[in-house]
C-alpha cells in the first residue's frame, strides 16, 4: 500500500512538470505572401529541396471546372515566390504528397504524377465516375491514397 501511496503523487509531479515545461503551442504569423495566387487549395513542403508546393484551382467557374487554368506555384521557406506556373494546364488541383522526387496531385478527375528531379509529368491517370476528388497520400510502401 505504500508503494501506491508514493507513485501517485510522483506521477502529478510528472504531470504538472511537463505541463509547465511544455506549455499548449501557439500559433505565430512568420510571413505571409502577396495575393499572387489563383484560389490556392493546399501546401505541402519538400524537405528534400527545402520548398513549398501550392495547388491553386485557377479562376474557372465551377460549372466548367476543366478548362486548365489550375497549376501548382513553388514557394521558399521564407514565403518568396520562386516558381508561379511550375505545373499548369491542372483542372482543379487540390491535394498534393511527395514520395521520394514524385510529386502527386489530385486534380479534379485525375491523380497527377510529376517527376520534380526531371521538372516533368510521369503520368495522368485520369478516374472515372469521380464527384471531387480533394486529399492525397502515399504510404510508406508507396502506395496512392485518395479520396473521393
Amino acid at each position: 500500500m505504500k508503494l501506491l501511496t508514493i507513485s501517485i503523487p510522483l506521477l502529478i509531479l510528472t504531470s504538472i512538470y511537463s505541463y509547465a515545461a511544455n506549455p499548449v503551442p501557439r500559433l505565430e504569423l512568420i510571413w505571409e505572401t502577396d495575393a499572387i495566387f489563383s484560389y490556392p487549395e493546399s501546401v505541402v513542403f519538400d524537405p528534400a529541396r527545402s520548398v513549398l508546393y501550392v495547388s491553386n484551382i485557377g479562376e474557372t467557374p465551377k460549372n466548367n471546372p476543366a478548362n486548365g487554368d489550375g497549376f501548382v506555384s513553388i514557394l521558399g521557406l521564407d514565403g518568396t515566390l520562386i516558381v508561379k506556373n511550375y505545373i499548369r494546364s491542372l483542372n482543379d488541383p487540390k491535394g498534393m504528397d511527395i514520395a521520394g522526387d514524385t510529386l502527386w496531385v489530385n486534380d479534379r478527375d485525375a491523380i497527377v504524377e510529376w517527376d520534380l528531379a526531371e521538372d516533368q509529368m510521369l503520368k495522368r491517370h485520369t478516374l472515372t465516375d469521380i464527384v471531387f476528388l480533394n486529399d492525397i497520400g502515399v504510404g510508406p510502401k508507396g502506395d496512392v491514397f485518395s479520396n473521393d
